[in-house]
């Protein structure tokens, strides 16, 4: 019984955790040209942009987004094989338990 009452509140923490990268759009955020460093960038003068400063910070800033991104595109997968693992587990730990009470002698008999 116990470990119906962690996995719950396991569930329960996963769920909040999940909610928190769910709602977010991994491809918007991949999108370095979408916030508003990216968007003052853009536009930025050629001269500018040929600098060895800007191209760091650039290439910077694209990799943000992308680390970013992957990092939310981890968040929602890993709750979903989490989740799928913890109830797989928890329905393993009730064949078991069933299985080991079925070949136990009744309580009234054990000394």
């Amino acid at each position: 019984l116990w470990h119906h009452v962690y996995l719950s509140a396991l569930d329960k923490i996963q769920i909040d955790q999940a909610d928190a990268c769910a709602h977010l759009d991994a491809d918007l955020i991949a999108d370095a040209g979408a916030c508003k460093l990216g968007r003052w960038l853009r536009l930025m003068p050629d001269h500018i942009k040929r600098m060895p400063a800007f191209s760091q910070l650039d290439a910077a800033h694209n990799r943000f987004h992308q680390l970013a991104s992957e990092h939310v595109l981890a968040c929602q997968r890993q709750h979903r094989l989490l989740n799928d693992e913890l109830k797989a587990c928890s329905q393993a730990i009730d064949q078991a338990l069933d299985a080991l009470a079925a070949e136990l002698p009744p309580l009234d008999r054990v000394s």
